[in-house]
């Protein structure tokens, strides 16, 4: 018996590696949009716009799949039926990625509609996979779902130009991080089931799935996550803004840098890696969180004014790269805060939980994808109104902090 459970338990770590691999792969697809954004509207002969649907696109995704589970999450979230989820968020995750071949604007925004839903939904999944079998890391299970997410997005943005170099064409990244969904399912299959479907269902809660609405501290929650997601919409302009004019964007979009700019991007992409664990540690202390969101949250709009005003030229690159990390370091803080903390909200248990978690991905991800596709629209009009539109989203994150802040989890 202590064998076979060791064997399970062992497979599930293993499951949980293919899925944090399929999740990296995810953020890497949504990602590449910030250093080919130019190469892409170029190729594409589309413009500011229509782009800014393509940034916004995985957090509509978001948003339906947190719409999904509100109406029928006792289909969606079975043990019966994991094994097969898993294999069909991740097909869906590579599919994204190859879709970039099809070079059809709309294939690419369907395409990364289900992205978002597909990578999302694979980061809960773990939260399935850890109740089962390692139950007293689940914290930690479910942060590294996210930060794999997060590095994806980072990876292929900071290292996409590169890569565009190497390859020989933008939609090559897309289609490389494809491929490693596509080698994370192949290998998932032949993993084969190892969860026991041994655990019930919750019940759905009376009333309807849009009960959990009503409850206030799911709004707080909402704005924690939503400032992540709106940084990372706003990040898929990152090259286009850095840069310091429109023009000189257009003139330089092949954005090749020099080498200490990817050590640097190297450097603090391990950063965001260890922040998160290491606020898991920190944040014990439930009477320190509001505390940490808090100042987080409000140091997150300031490196972000910083990184989206500096122009990417001489001696301010480092300074910009830097600033650029150091916003997203914050918010890998905020991650963990956010799942900790979802536990702890009032008026939620085990009879609304995911219907409530639901409900925040709806509200979030809305919210995100409105701010990112504005961006695209701003840019579309003019590089002024690009600049406000701009300004205005990193000062609405520390109106998103105080929302943190006024969260009252149990004492």
């Amino acid at each position: 018996m202590p064998l076979t459970h060791f064997t399970f338990v062992e497979k599930g770590r293993l499951g949980a590696l293919l899925m944090c691999a399929a999740i990296f792969a995810g953020g890497g697809t949504i990602g590449s949009l910030a250093p080919t954004f130019l190469l892409m509207m170029e190729d594409l002969k589309t413009d500011p716009l229509r782009m800014g649907f393509l940034a916004s696109a995985p957090l509509l995704g978001l948003s339906l799949l947190g719409l999904s589970l509100m109406l029928w999450w006792k289909r969606l979230v079975t043990r019966e039926g994991f094994g097969r989820m898993v294999a069909l968020l991740m097909a869906g995750t590579s599919l994204s990625g190859f879709s970039a071949l099809s070079k059809n604007l709309w294939v690419l925004g369907v395409s990364r509609i289900l992205l978002g839903t597909c990578s999302m939904g694979l980061v809960l999944l773990l939260l399935v996979l850890s109740l089962e079998w390692f139950l007293e890391e689940v914290n930690l299970t479910v942060v590294m779902g996210l930060v794999s997410l997060l590095l994806g997005t980072l990876v292929s943005s900071f290292f996409g130009s590169l890569l565009t170099q190497l390859l020989g064409g933008w939609e090559k990244i897309p289609l490389l991080f494809g491929v490693l969904a596509g080698g994370s399912l192949l290998l998932w299959l032949l993993l084969g089931p190892f969860l026991r479907p041994s655990l019930q269902d919750g019940g759905t809660p009376e009333g309807g799935a849009f009960r959990v609405l009503k409850n206030p501290a799911l709004l707080f929650s909402s704005l924690i996550l939503y400032t992540l997601l709106a940084y990372l919409g706003a990040f898929s302009f990152i090259f286009v803004v850095l840069p310091g004019s429109w023009d000189l964007a257009l003139t330089s979009k092949e954005m090749t840098f020099s080498a200490p700019f990817y050590v640097a991007a190297g450097a603090h992409s391990l950063l965001v890696a260890l922040a998160a664990p290491l606020f898991l540690l920190l944040s014990r202390d439930r009477g320190k969180r509001r505390l940490m969101c808090l100042g987080s949250g409000l140091l997150s709009p300031l490196f972000g004014l910083l990184a989206f005003n500096l122009p990417f030229s001489g001696g301010w690159m480092v300074l910009s790269l830097e600033a650029v990390a150091l916003a997203l370091l914050q918010l890998s803080v905020l991650l963990p805060f956010w799942v900790l903390q979802l536990q702890e909200l009032p008026g939620v248990d085990l009879e609304n939980f995911v219907p409530s978690m639901g409900g925040i991905l709806l509200l979030s991800g809305a919210m995100g994808g409105l701010a990112t596709f504005a961006t695209g629209w701003a840019l579309h009009h003019s590089w002024l109104a690009f600049r406000i539109v701009v300004n205005l989203l990193v000062l609405s994150w520390g109106a998103s902090a105080l929302g943190g802040y006024l969260l009252r989890g149990e004492e």
